[in-house]
């Protein structure tokens, strides 16, 4: 017998994820001014970890940027939510689902915060809130993650949150300074 086809963009989502001191909610269009800001003010220290950054070269780069996440928000064809503070003021960074597997379903974990919004719980507390989501919303029957061995904040974060560290792979790819780099791979199964 067939089975019935799925149909991502029929899921009715929350439009916002509220925790204690974070707000989460789908980029939409005129967040790219935060955004740039975000990472224009920050190159140095976010070009260690994240390769997409040449990409956001002006104020128009990154309005286009949230225009398209917007978009795939709508076709649930990538789950990526912006982190602001709660009352909504300060853009703090992102967080969300891409590489999707709808017949598990298994969605692998991205984030990042703007530096100096670090060390103050906002990403564990953003990603407690969008594993919540994904459990709850998605029917997630995993969760992953990955990232540079290197990386300790974010094994840290991912490591606050419930996260099994499942290997290590190394000399898996160069790092963005050229050197080989080990990457570390990070599972949840059930809901913390």
């Amino acid at each position: 017998m067939a089975q019935a086809a799925f149909h991502a963009e029929l899921l009715d989502l929350p439009e916002t994820l509220v925790g204690g001191r974070v707000l989460l909610r789908p980029y939409r269009p005129g967040d790219g001014a935060a955004l740039f800001a975000a990472i224009d003010g920050h190159r140095a220290e976010l070009g260690k970890w994240l390769g997409w950054l040449d990409q956001h070269q002006t104020p128009d780069d990154s309005e286009a940027y949230v225009r398209r996440l917007h978009a795939k928000w709508q076709e649930r064809s990538a789950l990526i939510l912006a982190i602001w503070s709660r009352d909504g003021k300060d853009y703090l960074g992102g967080t969300g689902f891409h590489a999707f597997d709808w017949t598990v379903p298994s969605f692998e974990l991205g984030y990042f915060l703007r530096p100096d919004a670090q060390g103050h719980g906002y990403a564990s507390e953003a990603v407690r809130l969008v594993v919540d989501f994904g459990f709850k919303s998605l029917a997630a029957r995993r969760i992953w993650a990955s990232c540079d061995a290197q990386n300790v904040r974010s094994v840290r974060v991912l490591e606050r949150c419930g996260f099994a560290r499942e290997g290590t792979l190394k000399n898996e790819r160069r790092n963005l300074q050229g050197g080989l780099r080990d990457t570390l791979l990070f599972g949840l199964t059930t809901p913390p």
